[in-house]
């Protein structure tokens, strides 16, 4: 992102428009989050709790689904980066993987963190 080799980074340059909301919003110390944050939050602990058994499948879907708009939004040879945390007994590399297969998108590069 740009800077002019300063160091500093411009703020022009480096938010993306109207996404100014999300990054002027602080963190709320007791990490009572907004409840923008918490509307539509992909595998949540509260659906694992509500039915363990079809968590996975859920799950999968949910990757299947934003990982479709992904795959929509993209130029022809675009790229997207993505990162997820660790997973209630799923292997989410594999999982976002396959997904991304499924919907068209093709894995370039991958690593875990230990």
């Amino acid at each position: 992102i740009g800077g002019g080799g300063t160091g500093r980074i411009d703020r022009a340059e480096a938010v993306v428009p109207g996404s100014d909301a999300y990054f002027n919003t602080a963190v709320p110390a007791d990490r009572s989050w907004p409840s923008a944050w918490t509307e539509g939050e992909i595998g949540t602990r509260r659906a694992l709790r509500s039915d363990p058994y079809a968590f996975k499948e859920v799950w999968q879907r949910e990757q299947e689904g934003w990982l479709g708009m992904v795959a929509a939004s993209l130029k022809p040879g675009g790229r997207a980066a993505v990162m997820v945390g660790d997973g209630a007994n799923i292997k989410t590399q594999q999982s976002i993987l396959e997904a991304g297969k499924k919907v068209g998108l093709a894995g370039g590069a991958g690593g875990t963190m230990s």
